[in-house]
């Protein structure tokens, strides 16, 4: 053991409190300081007048070693009364002096005791922090140990160990910096973690350890830590992050590729290639230094993101353009999947919970390299449940409710998802709320009251799977009712706007026609309605339709609306092309085409059977009243005034579309005859409108033969029809 000599700046201050002590009553340690400093005059003198029986050396120099034959004397009554109080202190003074075996000696004792004095523990603590901070490295940790475990007659005493280790800090101990930083970080128990501490520290160990990367990632964890929960992580954190990445941590590697892969998602593969490369490339560093999660994460990017194969940026970006017209069991770049598949079955062989995970939903699935293996996927996603993936459970729970893997246990998947819900996951909440509503196929009985507790607990998490079908499904629950559940418009529409929030198609569509139809206890609003409808058009054709068709209503603006249905119209679905024949109709295209109206017509009718675009057309082009009349209130068929041509040269675009029409109607025969078969086509496959149209033609005899016959034929017809449903932004005729 190393022996140190200290200066004496306490002692000192001793002999000082002592002579300002000798006018009032003195403690005993200050009396002994007084005498101590009397007797050190004279050594010599001291030596023959009290220790006769064991002489000092012939020269005393040192003042330590003064002390502790001072104790001696005072523990043995050589040349003065015993005192074993007396005799400690003056050890204890000693050993402040630079005694380091009579320091290890007290240690000692108070670790084992002797015949004089039992085993105290806390002193000992104290013993070992004096020694550490005179450089014993065998007492620090020894003291390391004691404090944080504790033994059996003392606790653990996180505090004291944080009060040495703090001065250990401050004399540069690399070991003990280590030790107190993953206190201030991690904590334990009755030393809650120190962010701010740890910031402080950790830039003081920065300084002297300028380029260590692990350093670097710590001060990054601490930074973001501190962060406002629910807010992006700053640019100073994103920084300590990317220079400790660049300096090699494999865990900050991992982190910036998260981070990047999170910005290129929310840029939805808009001009975001790059991130997407760079992404990758974190995780194929942090891979190469064995980092598991990264390894996944990097197979889990080439079977998903064939782009991520390719360097060139613009190259990749052309990739993730085309992936999307491919399923992941089909990859534009087979090679990048192909890669992939040796990659995670590295990762689960490491241990990688994820990586069984996606083995065994390939297993399940099966795809274009692995064929399904049912056993193969029991196999892997019970590894993945055992090693901690949630996503495994619940994989594995839907195959067990299911069976379609050979084996099917309902309540071992109850079981597993109740696991989970405990921990609030939102994905195996929202199963047991489906699977209580009685109303999944899985046989479980309905339990209303299980279900509504299940579905609010998926419904509230944030961005959790699940969290929009959750709240779907209350908000029907509530509309609708379920078993003892009674029904209360208010809570049904509070839960239709939160899933509508998380942009739910369905719960979208559901507000949007509460405010165009007033429901719910809700005042008709178009204006709402759009707002709700503008929320996801683009995700759904049904959607950008409706949202389209009362833009139309509420903002008078034709191009708006007219792009929007040819894209629903386009896509397939059936009321786009039915209103985009009317608009063709009526002129309100880009072109007046009848036989372009007549076409959206009849696809309209091929994709649902619903007539409703064959009246329409007819209709306009007969003059019949309808809800197009406040659009055009000229009739079709009106009389062009004989100085036409002037008046067509004079007019804008769209009015010279319908004087066109008008003038291409006049007199035409043929058009009228066509319009009016259409008419009774439309009738025979269901069209309420179309029929009551003809009753009146044949009660008038206009475009067609008058006969009360035909008119009373086709009115009883109408009578066992339905009326057509309003269209968005209109309310039904009731009359009619």
């Amino acid at each position: 053991m190393k022996t140190f000599k200290i200066s004496l700046p306490i002692f000192s201050l001793m002999a000082l409190s002592a002579s300002a002590l000798t006018a009032c009553d003195m403690s005993p340690e200050a009396k002994d300081a007084r005498e101590f400093r009397r007797l050190w005059k004279s050594p010599e003198q001291f030596c023959q007048s009290y220790m006769s029986r064991h002489p000092l050396p012939d020269k005393i120099t040192r003042e330590d070693i003064f002390a502790y034959n001072l104790s001696v004397c005072a523990e043995n009554g050589y040349g003065m009364a015993a005192d074993p109080k007396r005799a400690d202190r003056w050890m204890e003074m000693a050993v402040q002096m630079g005694d380091t075996e009579l320091l290890r000696k007290l240690l000692d004792r108070s670790l084992h005791g002797d015949e004089q004095h039992p085993p105290n523990p806390a002193e000992a603590v104290r013993w070992l922090g004096e020694a550490a901070v005179l450089g014993d490295t065998q007492a620090r940790d020894q003291l390391v140990s004691m404090t944080l475990s504790g033994t059996k007659d003392y606790p653990p005493n996180p505090t004291e160990l944080a009060r040495w280790l703090e001065k250990l800090s401050d004399m540069d101990d690399d070991d003990a910096q280590h030790w107190l930083l993953d206190l201030y970080m991690n904590g334990v128990k009755g030393f809650p973690p120190q962010p701010a501490a740890a910031e402080r520290l950790l830039g003081k160990m920065l300084k002297r350890h300028e380029n260590d990367a692990d350093l670097m990632y710590q001060l990054g964890l601490v930074l973001s830590v501190q962060q406002p929960a629910g807010l992006p992580l700053s640019n100073n954190v994103i920084t300590w992050f990317s220079r400790a990445a660049e300096g090699g941590n494999a865990k900050a590697q991992y982190f910036m590729g998260n981070h990047l892969l999170q910005r290129h998602r929310e840029k939805a593969k808009r001009n975001s290639s790059e991130l997407l490369l760079q992404s990758y490339r974190y995780f194929t560093k942090a891979a190469l230094q064995g980092h598991v999660d990264a390894l996944c994460q990097q197979a889990i990017l080439l079977w998903t993101e064939p782009a991520v194969h390719s360097s060139d940026a613009e190259a990749a970006h052309r990739w993730a353009e085309r992936s999307t017209y491919y399923s992941n069991n089909r990859s534009p770049y087979p090679t990048a999947q192909n890669e992939a598949i040796p990659l995670f079955q590295k990762a689960a062989s490491a241990g990688s919970a994820e990586a069984h995970f996606w083995l065994g939903k390939m297993y399940a699935a099966g795809n274009q390299y692995l064929k399904p293996d049912a056993a193969k996927a029991l196999e892997y996603l019970e590894k993945g449940a055992e090693l901690g993936s949630n996503s495994a459970i619940i994989l594995l729970a839907d195959h067990l409710l299911k069976g379609d893997l050979g084996k099917q246990d309902i309540e071992r998947a109850r079981g597993l998802l109740e696991g989970l819900a405990v921990q609030d996951n939102a994905a195996a909440s929202f199963r047991l709320g489906m699977m209580y509503c009685g109303d999944d196929g899985s046989g479980v009985p309905a339990n209303p009251e299980k279900a509504v507790k299940y579905l609010k607990t998926a419904a509230s998490a944030y961005h959790g799977e699940g969290t929009d079908r959750a709240a779907l499904r209350l908000g029907k629950i509530f509309e609708f009712g379920l078993n003892k559940i009674a029904k209360d418009p208010k809570e049904a529409l509070k839960w239709y706007k939160q899933a509508a929030h998380e942009h739910n198609i369905e719960a979208s569509l559901r507000m949007g026609r509460v405010y165009e139809n007033g429901e719910l206890g809700e005042e008709r609003d178009l204006y709402k309605a759009l707002s709700w409808y503008s929320n996801t058009y683009r995700l759904s054709n049904e959607i950008m339709w409706r949202y389209a068709s009362v833009g139309r209503r509420t903002e008078n603006n034709a191009s708006f609306a007219l792009h929007h249905i040819i894209k629903a119209a386009k896509a397939g679905y059936p009321e786009a092309c039915r209103e985009l024949a009317e608009m063709t109709a009526r002129g309100e295209a880009k072109e007046w085409d009848l036989n372009a109206a007549w076409n959206w017509a009849d696809r309209g009718f091929q994709l649902d059977g619903n007539p409703g675009g064959y009246y329409a057309v007819a209709a306009i082009l007969l003059g019949l009243p309808g809800p197009w009349d406040s659009i055009v209130p000229d009739k079709l068929l009106a009389p062009l005034p004989p100085d036409s041509e002037e008046k067509y040269l004079s007019m804008r675009r769209p009015q010279r579309q319908q004087f066109l029409r008008k003038a291409a109607m006049a007199n035409n025969d043929e058009t009228r005859e066509l319009a009016v078969e259409k008419l009774k086509f439309a009738s025979s496959e269901g069209s309420r409108e179309a029929s009551l149209a003809l009753a009146d033609l044949y009660s008038t005899g206009k475009y067609v033969p008058k006969s009360a016959e035909e008119a009373k034929k086709y009115r009883e017809l109408a009578k066992s029809q339905k009326a057509a449903a309003p269209r968005p932004g209109e309310k039904s005729d009731a009359k009619k």
